[in-house]
């Protein structure tokens, strides 16, 4: 059975397989607010910084090649659709691939496509997007840029920890 999202930033779990969800937040339940810029700012606000899930800490990576991500695992900070107030919070990822020249153009500022599995995340990324299957995954094109990485910024990259 899977685990909710905690307010509790050491209550890392989230799927079956021990990672998912790396905090909650303290913003409220789901429903609270009217869905205003300002409900959606303050749930931001009030979202904790990363902490690894069970299994993982947070990797220093130096590279800035944009291929060195792929196949690696982050903690994505979510605060906004298609997630609720109640909902903001770290997700965990895999780096997918980098974008397309065609994307790039398209969205300024995305870079690579992080997979997102309902397994993962309590079933809220793509279930929230009208695929509700367990099995179910999420394909999204953030910015993945050293400028924003960090535990109280946008992304963290994970690393398996050793089990010694």
């Amino acid at each position: 059975m899977e685990s909710e999202v905690s307010a509790v930033p050491d209550a890392a779990c989230g799927g079956s397989d021990g990672r998912g969800i790396g905090v909650g937040n303290n913003a409220g339940s789901a429903d609270e607010g009217d869905g205003s810029d300002d409900d959606e700012a303050a749930a931001a606000r009030g979202v904790p910084g990363a902490v690894a899930p069970q299994g993982y800490e947070i990797d220093v990576i130096s590279s800035d090649d944009p291929a060195a991500l792929i196949g690696r695992f982050i903690l994505f900070k979510w605060t906004g659709k298609p997630l609720r107030l109640g909902e903001f919070g770290w997700y965990f990822g895999e780096v997918a691939a980098v974008v397309t020249a065609v994307q790039r153009q398209r969205d300024v500022g995305v870079t690579h496509q992080v997979t997102h599995r309902n397994s993962e995340t309590n079933n809220r990324l793509s279930y929230r997007t009208g695929y509700r299957r367990r099995a179910a995954e999420l394909q999204y094109p953030p910015g993945l840029v050293s400028d924003v990485r960090g535990a109280d910024l946008n992304w963290v990259m994970l690393a398996a920890r050793d089990a010694a």
